[in-house]
């Protein structure tokens, strides 16, 4: 670390604290601390807030991905009017439509059986139809109420653009964007795009705020290694907390789709393996189609299962940056904020998209012994979702 440096001496700098290397563009707000009493700006262009999420930067550059959901009736836009009125686009009557349809053809794929029906090949997959059409509909309804209610997808915009301003989306992420519109058009033929582009917005949209996660998380360890950091440890914390709130809306919106996923796909996947297994004399054409079944399946839940890990995994990343910082010689107001980022870091639920909760409560659970030596003369109780501080006095 190079305490000895400032934090108008970050040109130059890498995150390791190497030199020869021009300054990244990332860091160079941090070049504008030069004092204690200087606020820092963490992301410029942050305040450029809008009203219409339609005008966002994170909506034009996502515009491909959405344009195509909208031809196939899985998005529309609900914004506010001048005058304070919810407005909704003509194109919701398609949208309305196309669901409809998923719903009746989910409710036809519950009349195919009968009493005298036996459990063979062709019983799987009628099981396969009826589990599959059943997951397609409940993505298209539930993508198409998020579309519809103020607090599901509008506020995901709005609240991208308050945290991160115009900051535009990353190469890695629109060629992603690009690359699972041609998968979700691929899988078209097979009646699958209610359950595709609802996957494809998933996984592009958290990749977008991991990437703003990592990025956070360099530019937290580039100024550690300046003088005056304890002093601005509270931005880095509201910064955090800011975007743990865009993680928040993202996972309400789409907890219960990944939901879906694990209740629909892991039944498929052990029904098309038994009838693999036990069934010996199966037809050609029974066995491709079963292959694509089980890769399919599996290529879905990997996606999902690695993306919410992934996102996971990036908001607890500063845990163990902070964990090496001193703060021995701190002002008590330093270590209190401290005491909250750690506490939010290790004591609460950030990304916790399915199987990624229980990721969370095996690594990051707070240690049975939590008591600490520091300048604060009152009460500390620390557990796993709160942070309780009474009777504080300064010394």
């Amino acid at each position: 670390m190079n305490r000895g440096r400032k934090f108008g001496d970050v040109k130059r700098m890498t995150v390791n604290g190497g030199s020869g290397v021009e300054e990244d563009t990332t860091f160079s707000n941090l070049a504008q601390f030069n004092g204690p009493e200087t606020a820092l700006d963490i992301d410029p262009g942050a305040e450029n807030t809008c009203t219409n999420f339609a005008n966002t930067e994170i909506y034009r550059q996502l515009r491909p991905l959405l344009i195509c959901m909208r031809l196939f009736g899985l998005f529309f836009r609900r914004t506010i009017d001048t005058k304070g009125r919810p407005y909704m686009e003509p194109v919701v009557m398609y949208c309305f439509i196309v669901n409809f349809l998923n719903v009746l053809n989910a409710i036809r794929s519950f009349t195919v059986y009968s009493s005298s029906d036996e459990f063979d090949s062709v019983m799987v997959q009628k099981l396969l139809f009826t589990i599959w059409s059943s997951e397609c509909t409940f993505k298209g309804l539930l993508l198409m109420w998020n579309c519809y209610k103020q607090d599901g997808l509008p506020k995901f915009f709005l609240e991208w653009d308050a945290v991160c301003g115009n900051v535009k989306l990353s190469k890695v992420c629109m060629f992603m964007m690009k690359k699972y519109i041609f998968l979700s058009f691929i899988f078209i033929v097979l009646n699958s795009s209610s359950s595709m582009f609802p996957m494809s917005l998933f996984i592009v949209l958290s990749f977008a705020i991991g990437r703003r996660l990592k990025k956070y998380t360099d530019e937290l360890v580039l100024a550690m290694s300046f003088e005056g950091f304890n002093e601005k440890l509270e931005d880095f914390r509201i910064r955090h907390q800011n975007l743990c709130k865009i993680v928040h809306i993202l996972d309400s919106i789409f907890a219960p789709m990944l939901a879906a996923v694990y209740i629909a796909n892991i039944p498929m996947f052990c029904l098309v393996l038994y009838t693999m297994v036990t069934t010996l004399d199966l037809h050609l054409s029974i066995l491709l189609i079963n292959l694509f079944w089980l890769s399919f399946i599996l290529l879905q839940m990997t996606l999902v299962s690695i993306t919410a890990a992934w996102v996971n995994v990036q908001a607890h990343s500063p845990l163990e940056h902070i964990y090496t910082i001193r703060f021995s010689r701190s002002s008590n107001d330093t270590q209190l904020q401290m005491f909250m980022f750690l506490n939010r870091l290790t004591g609460t639920q950030i990304a916790g998209m399915m199987i990624t909760y229980f990721v969370l409560l095996i690594e990051f659970k707070m240690p049975a012994d939590t008591n600490c030596a520091c300048h604060v003369n009152g009460t500390i109780v620390m557990d796993n979702s709160t942070l309780l501080i009474s009777h504080v006095s300064y010394t």
